[in-house]
């Protein structure tokens, strides 16, 4: 049984009636949800707050899904329309500043280190490029922001990023190629600032 399938079969329980289900979809992907969130929006409580939101939404509209469409794909859609409405409102995105993450814990960091054996320098490293990530996404022109969180954070298919933002697979390929670009730009203006 693929993903999906075990999606379906929590949506259907949960349309039944059973809670449960749902919770179990929320935990499949909360952390998924937050990371867009956090990535799109550029502050953690925002993040949790739009999150919690999107899970909501998704909720309330549960008897609109399609089980044609993937779950995945589904709930991301809600974020990312979700990210935009409190974008909207805010009519400014605020920017995650270096200190904000310098006093953090290395368990309350999102991005998983690939390996126990780092040293704490490349731990100190990781972060710190971490951090100057998140600085030049934040940077992004709205349209080529969401577009790079999917690809490149969440490491999703050029069709799957087409379906979740609902626009051409050759226009998602057009604006992640103009994206590359822009980031090559802004990674190169960063690093050389701050090494």
């Amino acid at each position: 049984m693929d993903k999906n399938e075990e999606d379906i079969i929590l949506v259907r329980k949960c349309l039944n009636g059973n809670n449960d289900a749902f919770e179990e979809l929320v935990n499949k992907y909360k952390l998924q949800i937050y990371n867009l969130a956090y990535r799109l929006l550029g502050n953690r409580e925002e993040a949790k707050d739009v999150a919690q939101e999107a899970f909501f939404r998704a909720y309330r509209s549960l008897n609109k899904y399609k089980i044609t469409y993937s779950f995945f794909t589904w709930i991301y859609t809600i974020s990312i329309n979700v990210c935009r409405n409190h974008l909207k409102d805010n009519k400014k995105m605020q920017m995650v500043s270096f200190e904000s993450h310098s006093s953090m814990e290395e368990d309350d960091f999102e991005l998983p280190i690939a390996s126990e054996q780092l040293t704490p320098e490349e731990i100190l490293h990781k972060k710190r490029n971490d951090v100057i990530v998140q600085r030049i996404i934040s940077k992004l022109p709205k349209k080529y922001r969401t577009v790079v969180v999917l690809k490149y954070i969440h490491d999703l298919q050029y069709n799957e990023i087409a379906n979740i933002v609902n626009l051409p697979l050759g226009t998602v390929k057009i604006q992640i190629h103009r994206a590359r670009k822009v980031l090559k730009e802004l990674w190169d203006k960063e690093t050389k600032n701050n090494f």
